[in-house]
């Protein structure tokens, strides 16, 4: 029994040295957040998605933008975050196959309220459930799940 306790340890050991932990410094950030709504700016109009299925995922320096209803395809962003802004840009689809292709059309980003290849947003709230980004034209409303 003490030997069998040994070797399992010493494995163990082993797994846990071997492995480079990689942490995020993203904070508050990394995690499944549930886009519930957009406004737009200059003429006070609101959208609500909260009956939608439209998710920012975030995790060390990459963004999936997708939306979960039976659809395999997502937007896959590389994403930097420093002083207040999140700058999202090299959009890239990645559609159930194992190939990912460069997106050249911005309707596949418009629902999730980026309206530009290389979009920089401004963080005006962020905290453990919630999260709302602005641009010049929109403010993102986000709902961390």
């Amino acid at each position: 029994m003490k030997i069998k306790f040994f070797i399992a340890a010493v494995a163990l050991l082993m797994c846990l040295v071997s492995c480079d932990l990689e942490v995020s410094d993203n904070g508050n950030l990394d995690g499944f957040w549930h886009l519930e709504r957009v406004d737009t700016l200059k003429t006070g109009r609101m959208t609500d998605l909260s009956d939608q299925f439209l998710f920012w995922s975030v995790q060390m320096d990459l963004m999936e933008l997708s939306k979960r209803d039976h659809d395999t395809a997502f937007v896959l962003f590389r994403f930097e975050k420093k002083d207040g802004v999140l700058r999202v840009y090299n959009p890239m689809l990645f559609d159930g196959t194992d190939s990912e292709i460069p997106v050249d059309d911005l309707s596949v980003l418009m629902p999730y309220g980026i309206n530009s290849f290389d979009e920089t947003l401004r963080v005006v709230t962020l905290s453990s459930g919630r999260m709302v980004l602005e641009t010049d034209r929109l403010r993102l409303s986000f709902t961390k799940m």
